[in-house]
């Protein structure tokens, strides 16, 4: 991933922790807002192999979901 893609991030992606390198968590997506947010409800779910829980912020780039657990980082399916 080009480092102007990590100042700048494309609108949907995370690529970071934080999201962006402000650190500010901030997203400009505006699907999810205070009126509709209680109607949220999980569409897929990827159990991990040994992994009894996640502490992680997924990152999101190039349109790929990444998680990391202990000494393994597990991209999602498209």
């Amino acid at each position: 991933m080009p480092f102007a893609d990590l100042v700048d991030p494309k609108r949907g992606e995370w690529p970071t922790y934080h999201g962006s390198l402000s650190g500010n968590r901030y997203s400009p997506l505006n699907q999810i807002h205070a009126g509709n947010v209680a109607q949220l409800a999980p569409q897929w779910l990827f159990p991990i192999p040994n992994s009894r829980r996640l502490e992680v912020t997924p990152v999101v780039a190039g349109g790929v979901v990444y998680v990391t657990t202990a000494n393994e980082l597990m991209p999602s399916i498209r």
